[in-house]
């Protein structure tokens, strides 16, 4: 109970004690980037990162997780190579986006895309931190979302020991695999990360689901 409550309270804190549905897009990721609380709950060889309450992580492989709620599923994908490079997000804002908008916290640079897809749903991209998380979502779930993937994409802490120990061949074979987040152009008309999703998630099989305490660095 008492684990309960505080996870709780530092969720409130990490929105900056602000009611989601009532506040504008600004609002939300100056309050969820402006944090300095440094919490982890879920573990990874070269990473860890704070996870909310209400989500769970279906499916972990390599740099990429699948992390589901209730009702909707978020892609994140850790941009490790950025990373090693200190490498900055460049942005072009889309004139076609339901809200576009450049991102940036001392050192840690992104942006925020929200576009309307055919569908009626909304396509929401995030990127920030050498990671990058999109979802698809209705309308009305797009600011809980948002506060969501931004409290994940804020709090990841990198292992420098482990990913600097990574050998040539490693990195040479992950870069040629990776999905480029760091040269995002305005008005594009499709995710990267959603067509490698179509192509290659088999999440849907839970008996490979792994727990969020799966490697403790």
């Amino acid at each position: 109970m008492k684990k309960t409550l505080l996870l709780g309270a530092i969720l409130i804190c990490l929105t900056g004690c602000v009611n989601i549905d009532n506040s504008t897009y600004e609002t939300i990721a100056s309050e969820t980037t402006n944090s300095n609380l440094k919490i982890y709950n879920t573990y990874r060889k070269g990473y860890k990162f704070y996870l909310p309450i209400g989500l769970y992580v279906e499916n972990s492989d390599d740099y990429n997780e699948t992390i589901k709620s209730d009702r909707e599923k978020f892609y994140m994908y850790i941009d490790v190579i950025s990373y090693l490079e200190k490498s900055t997000t460049e942005y072009a804002p889309s004139d076609t986006a339901e809200y576009s908008k450049y991102i940036q916290n001392a050192d840690k640079t992104g942006y925020i895309e929200i576009k309307k897809l055919e569908n009626k749903k909304y396509l929401v991209e995030i990127a920030y931190n050498y990671a990058k998380i999109e979802v698809i979502v209705e309308r009305t779930r797009i600011k809980r979302c948002l506060s969501d993937a931004l409290i994940i994409l804020s709090s990841i802490s990198y292992n420098d020991t482990f990913l600097k120990s990574l050998d040539e061949e490693s990195l040479l074979n992950y870069k040629e695999e990776a999905v480029d987040i760091f040269d995002k152009v305005g008005g594009t008309d499709s995710s990267n990360l959603l067509e490698w999703v179509e192509e290659y998630d088999t999440s849907g099989d839970t008996s490979n689901r792994p727990p969020d305490y799966d490697v403790i660095n």
